[in-house]
């Protein structure tokens, strides 16, 4: 066998959503052979073509539940291959616990079209505060909120720490199967873009759990997710500030020479506690505001909640 080509087409795809939130997807691939004797089993398990069992690209709970390779009419040379996803897969008829045969979509309360359950619960924690709305000596609150600085417009050293509460948030669904991917996914993810109303960077998944069972015949895992939902913002937010100080030469002949210099203290010898920066590289002068940088660790990274968590529609 010799395959010289695999290519999803785009004139195929398609897909469906149920009232019960059973999802539903299918693709088509094309697929380009060098032999006549080439058949419908080695098309199929050409390299890119989807497994039985594998995740939807974009619904990572929908899985391949068939693949159909057909010939073209026109060149033996030529294949399509169907290929369908399902997020509550029929397996067909299993035997129950007692022995009987049954179909998993007659039960009467088939585990897989049972409803998301959620709870809700609160975290305290202590946090940096970055803004405040002043009061002033007469007790008057200012209408707008700001940073939160000291009489020289510096940030507090140490920072104000204040006590906050993180709402918790536990979504559990009945799915077929999970994978290996789709738990990475998982692990430290944050919302990319609004979701559910709240926006970007506020929701990240805290916990994970999942345990295999078996009902009625039929066979699932039973999925509860944790979010955690911050009123700000899960990045990080740092003042810019150091000892060290860029600078940065050009010769006559266009070298860039880039070097890094102590910062020099109050009494010319180089500072040995941090001094604020202008956001450059440079000290910050008297009359700048301070600099701060924001940005997300490492140990986190951004998902599209909409595609990684398609159960969770609605709180209600």
């Amino acid at each position: 066998m010799a395959v010289t080509s695999v290519k999803l087409l785009w004139k195929s795809r398609g897909g469906s959503l149920s009232l019960t939130r059973r999802r539903t997807y299918r693709e088509q691939w094309e697929v380009l052979t060098t032999s006549t004797g080439d058949g419908e089993q080695e098309v199929a398990s050409a390299v890119g073509i989807p497994r039985i069992g594998s995740s939807h690209n974009r619904d990572p709970l929908a899985i391949v539940v068939s693949v159909d390779a057909n010939q073209s009419d026109d060149t033996p040379f030529i294949w399509y291959v169907d290929v369908s996803y399902d997020s509550q897969p029929d397996f067909g008829v299993v035997e129950g616990a007692v022995g009987d045969k049954q179909d998993p979509a007659n039960i009467p309360d088939n585990p897989l079209a049972r409803p998301m359950v959620w709870s809700v619960s609160f975290e305290k924690q202590t946090v940096t505060a970055e803004k405040w709305r002043k009061v002033d000596n007469a007790g008057v609150m200012e209408a707008v909120v700001s940073l939160i600085r000291n009489s020289a417009n510096y940030p507090f050293d140490p920072p104000v720490q204040i006590e906050e509460t993180i709402v918790l948030l536990r979504c559990t669904q009945n799915v077929a199967l999970i994978t290996v991917d789709f738990l990475q996914k998982l692990e430290g993810a944050i919302n990319d873009a609004p979701w559910l109303g709240i926006p970007a960077w506020r929701v990240r998944v805290s916990g994970v759990s999942a345990s295999r069972k078996y009902e009625g015949g039929t066979s699932y895992v039973e999925l509860s997710v944790e979010l955690a939902v911050n009123r700000n913002t899960w990045l990080t937010t740092v003042l810019d500030c150091g000892t060290m100080k860029r600078e940065q030469r050009t010769s006559e002949d266009g070298t860039v020479t880039v070097s890094w210099e102590p910062i020099p203290g109050s009494d010319g010898t180089p500072a040995t506690d941090p001094v604020p920066l202008d956001g450059f590289g440079r000290a910050l002068g008297p009359d700048q505001a301070p600099v701060f940088l924001r940005g997300l660790c490492a140990n986190y990274h951004e998902e599209d909640f909409v595609t990684l968590l398609p159960f969770i529609r609605l709180i209600a």
